[in-house]
């Protein structure tokens, strides 16, 4: 929808938004001391030492998410800079806390 690749739609976007802001709340038990290492893993080994920090992402993260699904009604012109907010919150994180295999691009990184 802030691409334009699908026409805009309030109630939709508000909903995503909801959805983000709500997850963001489970984020800290999804990541309990102890489960820095194991098969698969995506998560960077400096989420349990700087977990202060990364706290403060989830938090940015339900914050911005809550700001993009109060900005959602008030159409798109509205919604995208909240939604902008939201998808920098999220690049910050993965970029601090994130590990990708090699080769493998984050898939939130600009095509």
């Amino acid at each position: 929808m802030v691409k334009g690749h699908v026409p805009y739609d309030e109630q939709a976007a508000a909903a995503a938004m909801d959805s983000i802001s709500a997850m963001a709340v489970k984020l800290p038990a999804m990541f309990p001391y102890g489960s820095e290492s194991g098969e698969g893993t995506r998560a960077s080994p400096a989420i349990w030492q700087n977990f202060a920090d990364f706290s403060a992402y989830i938090s940015r993260l339900q914050a911005t998410a809550s700001a993009a699904a109060t900005a959602a009604p008030n159409g798109p012109a509205a919604f995208a800079p909240a939604y902008d907010a939201l998808a920098a919150t999220c690049k910050a994180c993965h970029a601090a806390y994130r590990v990708n295999p090699a080769g493998e691009p984050d898939p939130l990184a600009a095509p």
